[in-house]
């Protein structure tokens, strides 16, 4: 999925967006607030093959993904801070009506879950160079997407990555065999019940890494905060190839650029909110 260049948003604040029968739609260099709660809602109302695009905001809340007329809406989030804060039970929700998602490069920080899909109509999902901080990683609830899955290049500092609970844990072995899961870094398989059922978990591929990352800070001030070294292993570990990364984690390793990267630049911008 190829990232739009049409319309760019202009830098602001919100408590809440409720974005509803939009064609193509870019919301882009924003920083979304919480007030009680902030919240981020598509909903295409049957709009037919809408594109939606969230890229480099920073967002106290969650992005929520539905569509209850039935549409075919295509979304891409890439590229993002989610920080404390929403009510929503997934930093990204997706529930219905969407035909493709991608969710790229972004940085999860709160505690919650971070990507929670409930859906029988995805045909193609993306999940990939993600960098996980929080309690759960990515949820799949009730069912599991009919089309191509793929889960790639994310880096997570806490055991287990990719869970099927809710009754999408029946679906396990299926999943297995149909979905692309690899090259994904996480601190270890899960042991304890407070961590959640293991055999709810995916399984592990032989492409991941079980370790904790070290990265090169973890001072939001510094210019380096979550990045890793450039010699460091998940640098090279990758998919690879023409079309997917060949690092782990929404940077490429090593030190921020001079100039600065999304990154830098948005915790430079919005540091004080």
């Amino acid at each position: 999925m190829n990232e739009p260049e049409f319309t760019k948003g202009t830098m602001h604040y919100a408590q809440g967006l409720d974005i509803q029968k939009c064609t193509d739609f870019v919301l882009e260099g924003c920083c979304i607030r919480q007030p009680s709660f902030a919240e981020i809602n598509f909903d295409p109302h049957g709009v037919t093959a809408p594109l939606q695009c969230v890229r480099e905001c920073r967002i106290s809340g969650g992005i929520s993904l539905v569509d209850a007329d039935g549409g075919i809406g295509t979304a891409l989030v890439a590229r993002n801070h989610f920080v404390e804060g929403g009510r929503i039970d997934g930093q990204i929700k997706c529930i219905r009506g969407w035909s493709k998602v991608a969710i790229r490069h972004n940085v999860f920080s709160d505690e919650r879950c971070a990507v929670s899909i409930t859906s029988r109509d995805l045909q193609s999902l993306e999940i990939r160079n993600n960098l996980l901080t929080g309690n759960d990683g990515f949820l799949f609830t009730e069912y599991v997407p009919p089309g191509s899955v793929t889960v790639c290049n994310n880096l997570r500092t806490r055991p287990g990555l990719l869970r099927l609970a809710v009754g999408a844990e029946r679906f396990i072995h299926n999943a297995a065999a149909r979905w692309q899961v690899g090259h994904n870094m996480y601190l270890r398989d899960p042991k304890e019940d407070s961590e959640g059922d293991p055999k709810t978990f995916f399984p592990r591929a032989s492409s991941d890494i079980l370790a904790l990352p070290v990265f090169l800070s973890k001072d939001p001030a510094n210019s380096n905060y979550l990045h890793v070294a450039a010699d460091s292993p998940i640098g090279r570990s990758g998919v690879g190839g023409r079309v997917w990364p060949d690092y782990i984690g929404p940077f490429v390793p090593g030190p921020a650029p001079e100039e600065g990267d999304w990154f830098t630049r948005m915790r430079k911008r919005w540091a004080a909110h």
